[in-house]
């Protein structure tokens, strides 16, 4: 009888385990994950484009603390539900916005996005043309156009970038970089919103 409980304990406790370490394995293959995404809301530095941005704005280690650049939320925009962060200035005033914001991988979070499984997409709502760079290499120039008069902007167009994401991204500092440019100046609507998401 002893014999018969000590074999259960153990095998009990093996699978307790083993339950645990397979846990923690998606725990951390989730975080992984979650620490390199950017997502709608996160804070990223914007340019008004009243005037262009200073040389080399979307390159690593540009001082970004000029008085010109707002720290904020996405989305940035006006007339939509889906803003965070009013421009209440732009509508006949402006076409443009940029933004920047930077990224720090550690050695953990650079093998994993390395990863011949690793998949790396972009997302970006905007709603005339954008232009998207990594580490001040453009990596992306689209247009994501209305299908009619005064419709809300589109939505956000899904782009596989791991090709070049793995080749221009490094270990430590990045930048990811991004520009807006509405195609109706006096449009009733605008909304910006640039997101990453990294998965297996």
């Amino acid at each position: 009888m002893k014999i018969t409980n000590r074999s259960s304990f153990i095998m009990d406790f093996g699978l307790h385990i083993a339950l645990a370490i397979f846990v923690l394995g998606i725990f951390t293959h989730a975080a992984k994950g979650a620490s390199v995404d950017i997502i709608e809301g996160n804070e990223w530095y914007f340019f008004i484009g009243e005037k262009e941005p200073p040389s080399k704005w979307n390159h690593i280690g540009y001082d970004k603390q000029d008085k010109d650049w707002i720290k904020s939320r996405t989305g940035i925009g006006y007339g939509n539900m889906s803003v965070s962060t009013q421009l209440n200035g732009m509508r006949n005033n402006y076409r443009t916005v940029y933004a920047r914001r930077d990224l720090t991988f550690s050695n953990a979070a650079y093998k994993f996005l390395q990863q011949d499984s690793t998949k790396i997409t972009l997302s970006v709502t905007c709603e005339g043309y954008f232009w998207v760079w990594l580490n001040g290499t453009e990596v992306i120039r689209l247009k994501n156009e209305r299908k009619g008069l005064g419709e809300e902007a589109q939505e956000a167009l899904e782009i596989d970038i791991t090709s070049f994401a793995k080749e221009l991204l490094l270990p430590g500092e990045n930048v990811f970089a991004a520009e807006c440019s509405i195609d109706v100046i006096n449009s009733g609507n605008f909304v910006f919103i640039p997101t990453l998401r990294v998965r297996e």
